[in-house]
């Protein structure tokens, strides 16, 4: 959902990688309108040829970093990246996840439990960092459970300084767990509308996941 402009910063990719898993990466580039469009684009292209030689996920996000520094890039972007394998026997997915200065994101359990995850990292596109300044976390996802990533915008939605928060979208995501991903989405992202109840300026963007069941 873009906020001010008719082109926004926010941005997500799905995609393939090397032993059968998947790789994932949402993030936001600090802005809109064309100027953050287009380093949008940069940012997707220099993740997907990371992944191509490493799909690590502390690999990619720092390939990513090196990517907008020799770019010249002038805005900072945020982004997680997770790389998911699925064991087709069970249904579960084993997902590694790194934040690059991102909001944590959200597993949201087949019980109806919830979790932020614990991966950290400094923002992109501003200084150099090491590898290993990277924080991942690894979790597995059983069959039935949800992770929801997300940008600043959604839980940044706010009515008279009331942000919408990380605790209206977790017990959300909770109650609606049993929607099909694409209706989650679209229902936490219309519920932050609704809260905010006017124009949100930032861009929004939800990507939802869950382990077959």
């Amino acid at each position: 959902h873009p906020g001010t402009e008719l082109v926004g910063g926010d941005f997500y990719d799905v995609f393939p990688v090397d032993g059968g898993g998947w790789g994932v990466v949402l993030g936001d580039v600090c802005g809109s309108g064309p100027e953050a469009a287009s380093q949008t684009a940069l940012t997707r292209h220099s993740v997907r040829m990371a992944a191509l030689f490493d799909s690590t996920p502390p690999s990619v996000l720092h390939a990513l970093n090196e990517a907008l520094l020799r770019s010249g890039a002038e805005r900072f972007t945020t982004a997680a990246f997770a790389r998911l394998v699925p064991d087709p026997r069970t249904g579960a997915v084993d997902v590694q996840l790194a934040s690059a200065g991102h909001p944590a994101a959200l597993v949201v359990r087949a019980d109806g439990t919830t979790q932020e995850t614990n991966a950290a990292g400094p923002l992109l596109g501003l200084l150099e960092f090491t590898e290993e300044e990277l924080r991942p976390w690894s979790f597995r996802l059983d069959a039935g459970d949800t992770f929801v990533l997300f940008t600043d915008g959604l839980v940044e939605a706010r009515r008279h300084g009331d942000l919408f928060g990380t605790t209206r979208l977790a017990d959300l995501a909770r109650l609606s767990s049993h929607l099909p991903p694409s209706d989650l989405a679209r229902t936490l992202v219309e519920a932050a509308l609704a809260h905010a109840d006017a124009p949100v300026h930032d861009d929004i963007a939800v990507v939802v996941l869950r382990a077959g069941d």
